[in-house]
């Protein structure tokens, strides 16, 4: 998750993309889709965790 808010920093402080600089325009797109996804993904797992724990 850490890269996908560094990522987002860094685009908006100095307009670079890291992905795209990185692995060129295409594959960067979906490189930075697929770190969103995970992130999201991981997220919900963590709630859905403190979910279950809430009810017992």
């Amino acid at each position: 998750m850490a890269v996908g808010h560094l990522s987002l920093q860094i685009t908006n402080f100095f307009g670079v993309d890291i992905f795209d600089m990185l692995l060129n325009q295409p594959l960067g797109k979906v490189a930075w889709f697929i770190a969103l996804m995970t992130k999201w993904g991981l997220s919900a797992v963590g709630f859905y965790k403190i979910y279950q724990a809430s009810k017992n």
